[in-house]
């Protein structure tokens, strides 16, 4: 069960001299200090551990407007620890926590509207809860909107928005943003062949950190190029400055050789095709993926 944790309510001096402390603020209505009581209770390392304890301090907290104690509080009812189960409980003290930013509550509350528990199902708060996780940092939440994305569940389905936050969860280290960056990946590249730039980029970055296909420096350079070359001005001045940079860092750091291996996979995609197979516009690169064992894992928060 993973809990937010407070870290700055009084903890100065020896241990029975922080328990006192603690104590005190607590009954003075600090909820930061209720808090830190029920995470001593509740890891059971400095204090026996003890669930109905952990229980009453996060509840005193919740009540005193600790937005760490109201999502810890949350995950109590869900999980029936020191307490009886309560889903619609655990909801309710998530969207409070929820509310004030919290975002470990913010990403609970949503995988609540995505699951159905203790609320109704609606994949659109869903979406909105983990967008507002997403934005505060919370890689699950990336991955978990980048998949509302590409099935389209509780927004209107974009496999390049869903590329876009897979790769945020990819890069920092969530398995299943790897895993799903290939799930789609011709998909992808058809995209990016029908002339968009951003679809091009990204797949610039997978072939160069190896995210979700096997690390090609050619096809790095294949990409980069192609967004650069052929695909449709967004009137972004920004991505076309970025376009511009990255192409100019890459022509810089990787060889002739690769380069020119790039160069020949660009060619091929630009060759003409025959009629017979022309239900797409252009030719899909097929590339081996990299595919991990296991479905990547889903963090749990709640």
């Amino acid at each position: 069960m993973t809990t937010s944790r407070q870290s700055d309510a009084p903890d100065s001096g020896t241990q029975p001299e922080r328990l006192d402390a603690l104590l005190r603020a607590a009954r003075a209505g600090d909820g930061r200090a209720s808090c830190r009581l029920g995470d001593l209770y509740r890891e059971g390392q400095v204090i026996g551990q003890d669930w109905d304890e952990a229980f009453r301090w996060y509840s005193l907290g919740a009540s005193q407007g600790d937005a760490h104690a109201q999502n810890n509080l949350g995950t109590m009812f869900l999980r029936g620890a020191g307490c009886l189960p309560n889903e619609a409980k655990a909801a309710a003290w998530y969207r409070r926590a929820a509310e004030q930013g919290h975002v470990t509550a913010q990403a609970n509350l949503a995988k609540r509207y995505l699951r159905g528990e203790g609320v109704a199902p609606d994949l659109a708060e869903a979406f909105r809860w983990f967008h507002a996780a997403s934005s505060q940092g919370d890689v699950a939440s990336s991955w978990q909107l980048g998949t509302m994305y590409q099935f389209g569940r509780g927004v209107r389905r974009n496999p390049v928005a869903a590329a876009a936050l897979h790769l945020v969860a990819a890069k920092a280290g969530l398995a299943a943003g790897d895993v799903s960056l290939g799930d789609y990946l011709d998909e992808l590249q058809d995209i990016a062949l029908s002339g968009n730039s951003t679809a091009s980029q990204i797949l610039c970055e997978m072939y160069n950190l190896g995210l979700g296909v096997e690390e090609s420096e050619s096809l790095t350079w294949t990409w980069i190029k192609w967004a650069k070359e052929h695909c449709k001005a967004s009137g972004d001045p920004d991505e076309a400055a970025e376009v511009a940079s990255a192409l100019g860092f890459y022509e810089e750091w990787l060889s002739d050789e690769t380069r020119a291996e790039g160069e020949r996979v660009l060619a091929a995609l630009l060759r003409p095709f025959p009629r017979a197979l022309r239900a797409r516009p252009l030719p899909r690169v097929r590339y081996k993926r990299r595919r991990r064992s296991g479905s990547g894992g889903e963090r749990e928060s709640a």
